[in-house]
C-alpha cells in the first residue's frame, strides 16, 4: 500500500500492468451417491472339524469337500456300483443348525453340495438382494457362529454295519469377511 510517494510493498513482487488475477473458483458442491447394489465381498471363512480324507467301509469311499465359495460338497460313492462320484447313492441330506439356523437340502444330484449344483461345480454361497449371504435362496442371513453340519447319504446298498444311511456330523466356525 502506498501513501504520499512512501510504499509498504516491494515493487518486484507487484503484477505486471494490465494483469487482472483469475476469479477463485467456488468450492466444489457435494454430489449425491449413485444408489448401486452392494455386492458381496469375499464369502465367510469357515473354520471346521469336518471329517477329512476318506471313509474306506466295504468298497465304500466319501469325503466332505469344505470350500467358502460353496461351503460343503460330499464326495461319496460305492465302488461295487463303480468308481464315479456319487456311485451306489442315491441322495444326500444336509443340515445346517446354530446361531437360530434350520437349514435343510436334500440333493440327489452327485457331487452332492450343501446349495445344490453337482459336478462339475457346486452353486455358490447364495445372497441376498443387498449381497449379503444367506443359508439357501430366501433363507435368514448368515452371521458369525458356531454351527453344526450333518450330512446323511442314502445308499443303494444296505452296509452290514451302517444300513444305507451313512453320516458324517461335525461342527464348523463361520467368520464373515
Amino acid at each position: 500500500m502506498c501513501i504520499r510517494d512512501r510504499c509498504n510493498i516491494d515493487p518486484a513482487t507487484m503484477p505486471p500492468p494490465g494483469f487482472i488475477p483469475p476469479t477463485p473458483l467456488p468450492p466444489p458442491t457435494a454430489v449425491p451417491p449413485t444408489a448401486t447394489r452392494p455386492v458381496a465381498s469375499a464369502p465367510p471363512d469357515i473354520d471346521n472339524d469336518a471329517p477329512g480324507g476318506s471313509f474306506p467301509r466295504d468298497n465304500v469311499l466319501g469325503e466332505v469337500i469344505v470350500n467358502p465359495t460353496f461351503l460343503f460338497r460330499m464326495d461319496v460313492r460305492d465302488l461295487t456300483f463303480g468308481s464315479h462320484e456319487g456311485a451306489g447313492t442315491n441322495f444326500a441330506e444336509f443340515s445346517i443348525t446354530g446361531n437360530g439356523v434350520d437349514y435343510f437340502r436334500r440333493e440327489g444330484t452327485a457331487g452332492y453340495c450343501v446349495f445344490g449344483g453337482g459336478e462339475p461345480t457346486c452353486n455358490p454361497w447364495p445372497t441376498d438382494d443387498l449381497g449379503r449371504y444367506t443359508w439357501g435362496e430366501g433363507g435368514p442371513l448368515v452371521e458369525n457362529g458356531e454351527y453344526f453340519a450333518s450330512i446323511t447319504v442314502n445308499a443303494q446298498r444296505d452296509d452290514p454295519e451302517f444300513g444305507n444311511s451313512w453320516n458324517w456330523n461335525f461342527p464348523f466356525r463361520v467368520t464373515l469377511p
